[in-house]
């Protein structure tokens, strides 16, 4: 007679990159290894009640679409199912001690401090998490929207990176943006709420989706990187609390044609607004309400825009900024209209005769009536 073996474990890369399609698990089963089913094909996994541990990697890239942790379950290993394109069930059994998925959220949350371990495209946030865990939302599919709750405090690195994430809302609890926590994901849209001060290092780069920031006036520092490769990102404002833009900041956002800076700044950065390297973009138009103007620590921060792009300053500072380093190399320097109307500028072509322009930048001619820019001036035509 044959020896029967009752198998306890499915050992490290025991099913890596296999075409397995259905797996069932049995009850003898108490650990799952490391990379185990990882980029395997494997769509269905009935899993037993007496599995124990799950390890790192286990199920990474795989073609699973549900999830089921048993009670039994005491350890998950880190990125343990993310980057599943087809991921959208994860259910925790209610009598786990270390695990839940509480209010059916559809993700991993650690019952001892309340952190979310892992999320997928259908999860959603409950209030009472505190935490999102490093690479919670790594290189999950979208598109989905998410709205983090005030409850959390603090971001994992790289939790959203590479993710499919369209929207998100961060709440103004979370002091600091983490640094490449919302790197390369397919973000359209970010809010952040009043309360938060930093936005950390390539915090949200190579976003080249990315077509609106809402950045709020609690904010004082922007660091490196933050923004870079933006590619989608066609009109910027920078609050008044922000007093730091750190090197390379929105550097090759490609498409930026308005920026708005507000009237706290004091510091810029190399190539902070260097969109298009070496010179294949240009800002169109930048308004920045500092009355000093801000330091450039090299004359680089807009390097790709100094020709062609028309700076609009307080009207009591233009010779100011025409003197200051860095802003000096602005061909064109004009002052903030306060009634919300900038300056058309004179064409130098035409000097000497009458130039009239409606509010809309429009020409017009003598039979027009009402406010009109004549030379540069704002004039009333009755």
């Amino acid at each position: 007679m044959g020896t029967t073996y009752i198998v306890n474990s499915i050992g490290d890369n025991a099913f890596n990159g296999s075409l397995v399609r259905e797996v069932t698990i049995p009850n003898s089963v108490k650990v799952i290894g490391a990379n185990a089913f990882c980029y395997s094909s494997l769509h269905t996994f009935n899993c037993n009640d007496s599995l124990e541990s799950i390890g790192n990697y286990a199920f990474v890239q795989s073609g699973i679409n549900s999830i089921y942790i048993p009670k039994t379950v005491k350890k998950i290993g880190s990125l343990a199912f993310n980057v599943c394109e087809y991921l959208s069930s994860i259910i925790v059994d209610d009598e786990n001690p270390f695990y839940d998925s509480r209010q059916n959220c559809n993700a991993i949350i650690r019952k001892s401090d309340n952190t979310l371990l892992m999320g997928c495209k259908s999860s959603f946030i409950p209030e009472s998490v505190t935490a999102i865990a490093d690479s919670a939302f790594y290189g999950s599919p979208g598109p989905y929207t998410l709205e983090i709750p005030a409850s959390v405090t603090n971001i994992g690195l790289l939790a959203f990176t590479a993710s499919g994430v369209t929207q998100v809302t961060i709440p103004g609890t979370m002091k600091t943006v983490p640094q490449y926590s919302f790197a390369g994901a397919n973000l359209k849209k970010v809010i952040m709420l009043d309360g938060i001060q930093k936005i950390d290092q390539m915090a949200f780069s190579i976003n080249e989706s990315l077509e609106e920031i809402v950045i709020p006036n609690t904010v004082d520092t922007i660091k490196i990187g933050a923004f870079s490769h933006c590619s989608a990102l066609e009109n910027l404002t920078i609050p008044n609390s922000v007093k730091v833009i750190e090197p390379m900041a929105f550097i090759w956002c490609e498409s930026l044609k308005e920026l708005h800076l507000g009237s706290g700044l004091e510091t810029l950065g190399d190539w902070a607004f260097n969109c298009g390297y070496p010179f294949s973009h240009a800002i169109e138009n930048i308004y920045c309400t500092a009355t000093t103007p801000p330091k450039m620590l090299c004359d680089d921060c807009f390097e790709s825009s100094y020709s062609s792009a028309t700076l609009y300053v307080p009207e009591s500072s233009v010779e100011k900024y025409k003197t200051a380093y860095g802003w000096k190399n602005f061909f064109t320097i004009l002052p903030i209209d306060e009634s919300g109307i900038n300056g058309v500028p004179v064409d130098p072509a035409a000097r000497g005769k009458r130039q009239r322009y409606n509010l809309m930048g429009q020409p017009v001619g003598d039979d027009y009536h009402g406010i009109v820019i004549e030379n540069g001036k704002k004039v009333v035509i009755k």
